[in-house]
């Protein structure tokens, strides 16, 4: 904790002994750390506590590109998990480890008489439709595409289908998991979108539901990018009116995340009087742990096509009020993507009308 702190304070002030001071406690805990993993199943809780903060110091200390890191520290606390069941460990970066783990659930499962926890499955579901998106998202970056060939429109294809079933995980949500939109006018506007929050059963139940938010909104987006740049492959596979219904679950999309906000990040205009209103408790820990997936979220919902502007400018100050809260470099970079954004979309109307300015003036001519 005194690592974060002092990483926090050393980089919002640029203060470079304050910096060097956080590294040299960032040390400590590993050495601490290191001790405490010598028998992790003592005391399981603390030591996957402890690789959580430091996977958080590096969010602080490191800006959004920089994975490997934080990385290193999520892949330690799921070996800590897997070590907590007798199986076998397995290479290839953790992964086949976790895979490995919930194989060995299921095999335990399907051999008792009692079901899957019910309340868990649309979060199990969500994994595998987000893994879905995932892949085809690779194909995506490491193919080169010709518009009116089939496998571009294969790829538009799979991307519609991933939406529809990500629209029927949402339309089949019921009990804990569904939430309730409050309007409350005296709450402020900074720290609560349009003066709406959202009521959740538990922590753990609003962040499953932001993940798939931020899933489908990318989903979406890589849609309407393939109509744009491959119209001849668009035509023959996304009808106006598919196309006018993702545009409109994108803007819906994005406004539920910016509104989900206060769930996740308590914003320091919130008085307690303002908390007790508005947050929901119980099911996950809160707090700076989930402010870089929070922040991640409202970068896509902000950068997303055609979302409004007040979308984007509440998004960035809520980023810059946390980086000056918190001084975690993950923020500030992930708030340079934001207006970065905004430079492109100005640009580009600015062509635009540039464009019809000179049109305007050509037929002006002829005339």
């Amino acid at each position: 904790m005194a690592a974060l702190g002092l990483a926090g304070l050393g980089n919002r002030n640029d203060d470079k002994k304050l910096q060097y001071q956080s590294e040299l406690m960032y040390c400590e805990a590993l050495k601490c750390t290191n001790k405490a993993l010598n028998d992790p199943l003592k005391n399981l809780d603390a030591a996957i506590r402890a690789t959580i903060m430091l996977a958080l110091f590096q969010c602080v200390h490191m800006t959004h590109e920089s994975h490997q890191n934080v990385r290193v520290h999520l892949v330690g606390c799921m070996a800590l998990i897997k070590s907590a069941i007798p199986i076998r460990s397995v290479p290839a970066m953790g992964i086949r480890g976790l895979l490995q783990l919930c194989y060995s659930l299921w095999i335990a499962d399907s051999s008792s008489s009692g079901f899957l926890p019910p309340d868990e499955k649309p979060g199990a579901d969500l994994v595998h439709l987000i893994a879905r998106f995932a892949q085809v998202n690779v194909t995506i970056r490491t193919t080169a595409f010709t518009d009116g060939r089939e496998s571009t429109g294969g790829i538009i294809r799979q991307l519609l289908s991933i939406d529809l079933a990500m629209e029927q995980w949402e339309a089949s949500q019921q009990g804990k998991w569904l939430y309730k939109v409050h309007r409350h006018p005296a709450l402020p506007a900074e720290a609560v979108f349009r003066n709406q929050y959202h009521r959740y059963c538990d922590v753990w139940t609003s962040r499953i539901w932001n993940h798939f938010r931020w899933a489908r909104l990318l989903t979406c987006q890589k849609i309407i990018e393939f109509v744009e740049r491959y119209p001849a492959s668009a035509t023959r596979v996304v009808s106006p009116i598919q196309l006018d219904k993702i545009h409109y679950t994108i803007q819906r999309l994005a406004v539920d995340v910016l509104t989900s906000s206060p769930t996740h990040y308590k914003h320091p205009r919130l008085t307690r009087e303002h908390l007790d209103i508005i947050q929901t408790h119980g099911g996950a820990g809160a707090g700076a742990v989930g402010i870089p997936h929070l922040m991640f979220q409202l970068q896509v919902a902000a950068c997303a096509p055609g979302v409004p502007y007040d979308v984007w400018r509440w998004a960035l100050d809520t980023m810059e009020t946390a980086w000056g809260e918190l001084g975690m470099l993950h923020v500030k970079s992930l708030a340079e993507v934001l207006k970065s954004h905004r430079a492109g979309l100005d640009r580009s109307d600015a062509e635009v009308v540039l464009k019809i300015e000179e049109n305007e003036d050509e037929r002006g001519g002829h005339v």
